[in-house]
């Protein structure tokens, strides 16, 4: 497994860029903050449904395979 720190690189900028949280994450994909957190680290992994949501919240140009790729 890749360290935790590159984990979804792409994805933690947009999130940035768009200043979204992992609490506002939760609240997209309908978890707990703790789930969100566990997900991004690669731990838990991220369902179709919650990466289209999240996809769908970011303004962005970038596909669901750029997103997430770890």
């Amino acid at each position: 497994m890749k360290e935790e720190s590159n984990m979804f690189d792409t994805l933690k900028q947009e999130l940035a860029r768009e200043h979204i949280d992992q609490d506002k994450i939760a609240q997209i994909i309908d978890c707990r903050r703790e789930t969100v957190c566990k997900k991004i680290s690669g731990q838990y992994p991220f369902t179709l449904r919650e990466a289209i949501l999240i996809k769908n919240a970011l303004q962005t140009n970038k596909t669901i395979e750029q997103l997430f790729k770890k």
